[in-house]
């Protein structure tokens, strides 16, 4: 079991955040469960982490962090400018995505069928990069993977016990029971923020 574990959106822009943070493991840029219902989707995370001590969560993995959290014990759970998505939001997204206005749900298998489609149409329009075209299909479906699980309607209330860490630009809903702590930056300024950076030096001294 790490110390802290991370539940971020995976790729270098978010990786690079975590470690100017100074915080732990960034698992969902390790493991990109392709699953779409969240006890699922969160399992195999569980399954191949082991769990942390202190749990932290941003934006729309929120709901997963809670989950991740709950299912291993974690003695915290921190929550960066939470985001709930709304399961008609992902449904929509799918069918952008597949082209098909029709889609009546998102489900795993039907992703998987669609991605060799998404890979042609990437290389298509890459002018032959199979490479990168398997990357940003890969990518895009890693994405809709991750926001429907975070929108499913299982999913567990927020907990008092909870840390809400929000930029100027972001409020959670009105009633929210969990502990608030509002930073003195947007959401774009935020990470750079020494007030941000003293908080998880204070909540997280020893993360890693």
């Amino acid at each position: 079991m790490s110390h802290v574990v991370v539940l971020d959106y995976p790729g270098p822009e978010h990786e690079r955040r975590i470690k100017s943070l100074g915080l732990g493991r960034h698992v969902l840029d390790e493991i990109r469960p392709r699953e779409v219902a969240l006890g699922r989707h969160v399992r195999q995370l569980v399954e191949r982490t082991g769990g942390g001590r202190v749990v932290i969560a941003h934006c729309a993995a929120a709901v997963i962090g809670r989950e991740f959290a709950r299912l291993t014990g974690a003695a915290r759970f921190i929550v960066v400018n939470p985001e709930t998505p709304e399961p008609r939001e992902v449904l929509e997204l799918a069918r952008t995505i597949m082209e098909d206005p029709a889609l009546p749900e998102v489900t795993a298998a039907r992703l998987a069928d669609f991605e060799p489609v998404l890979v042609e149409r990437y290389q298509r329009d890459l002018g032959g990069d199979l490479v990168l075209a398997e990357e940003l299909a890969s990518a895009q479906l890693d994405w809709v993977h991750h926001l429907a699980a975070a929108a499913d309607p299982e999913a567990g209330a927020v907990l008092s016990s909870e840390v809400h860490l929000t930029s100027t630009d972001h409020e959670c809903p009105a009633g929210c029971p969990a502990e608030h702590v509002r930073a003195a930056a947007t959401a774009e300024e935020m990470f750079g923020s020494e007030q941000v950076r003293a908080f998880f030096a204070e909540e997280v001294p020893d993360a890693g």
